[in-house]
C-alpha cells in the first residue's frame, strides 16, 4: 500500500520492554532480545530503583550485567548505583539474592575440593 506521496506504507515495530522503535522487518529487539511488538508500548512508568554497588569490584558488576540481560530487565548505571525500573524491583532483588548465595557457595571452595563420598 501507498501513502498520498506515493511512499511504501510501512508500520514501526516497537519493544515492549524499552520503547525503541524499529522498522517493520525487524522482529527482535537489539538491546532487550525480546519480540517487537506492532505497536508503541504505553507511555513508560519512569519510576527508578537505584542499588549502590560502590563496594562491589568490575567482575561482580559484570556478572550482574549479565543477569539483568538474561532475564530482559533494563538497566543502567549512575556512578556506582545500578538503576531499574521500579516495576522490576522485586525481580532485580530476588536476582541479586540468589547471586549472593551462588557467590558465598563459591567462597566456601569449589566442588572439585570435596573428597569423594567413602574416600578418606
Amino acid at each position: 500500500m501507498r501513502d498520498d506521496l506515493g511512499m511504501a506504507d510501512t508500520t514501526s515495530r516497537w519493544c515492549p520492554n524499552c520503547g525503541a522503535e524499529y522498522l517493520p522487518e525487524v522482529e527482535t529487539c537489539a538491546d532487550c532480545g525480546v519480540a517487537l511488538a506492532e505497536g508503541p508500548p504505553p507511555p513508560a512508568d519512569h519510576e527508578t530503583v537505584a542499588y549502590d554497588f560502590a563496594d562491589a569490584d568490575a567482575e561482580r558488576r559484570l556478572a550482574v550485567e549479565m543477569l539483568l540481560h538474561g532475564a530482559g530487565i533494563p538497566f543502567g548505571w549512575d556512578g556506582d548505583d545500578l538503576v531499574v525500573p521500579h516495576v522490576a524491583e522485586a525481580q532485580v532483588d530476588a536476582l541479586l539474592a540468589e547471586q549472593e548465595v551462588l557467590e558465598e557457595a563459591g567462597e566456601a571452595g569449589p566442588a572439585g575440593d570435596v573428597p569423594p563420598e567413602g574416600a578418606g
